[in-house]
């Protein structure tokens, strides 16, 4: 294999959360604000660790991961099915597609195209002014 050559990658792994799509923080603090919950306690309580490892590796299912999460928000919220309402309108939104990196994917979803000297999700270079402002790269 000549310097600088490589294999052409066979799959593309993306943490969809935060790269391919966002989340509004007003969403879960207009829920919190509505059943009485302190502020970021939806997503404190969702991402404790203690919570989201079982659920993450497998050792839980989603369903219990949401009720651990009820089960810690019952009293802040006055009670379980307060609770339950809550935790529900929240796992409910599903965030917004960021499209500019959606967009950035469509070569190599193409098939067989390389990401790196595709001309529109190519490294930024004085030449390739096409990048996505969202797009950061690492050499």
């Amino acid at each position: 294999m000549a310097v600088g050559a490589r294999d052409q990658a066979e799959a593309l792994l993306l943490d969809l959360d935060g790269v391919v799509r966002v989340f509004d923080p007003g969403v879960a603090a207009s829920i919190e604000r509505r059943f009485g919950l302190p502020d970021s306690a939806l997503l404190r309580s969702a991402m404790a660790w203690s919570r989201l490892r079982p659920v993450m590796v497998g050792e839980e299912t989603h369903a219990a991961w949401l009720e651990s999460i009820v089960a810690d928000l019952a009293d802040a919220a006055g009670g379980p099915k307060r609770a339950w309402a809550a935790v529900e309108e929240w796992h409910a939104y599903r965030g917004e597609v960021v499209s500019e990196v959606l967009e950035s994917l469509a070569c190599p979803r193409t098939g067989g195209t390389d990401p790196l000297t595709c001309p529109t999700c190519a490294p930024p270079s004085p030449s390739n002014p096409k990048i996505p402002s969202i797009m950061t790269w690492r050499s």
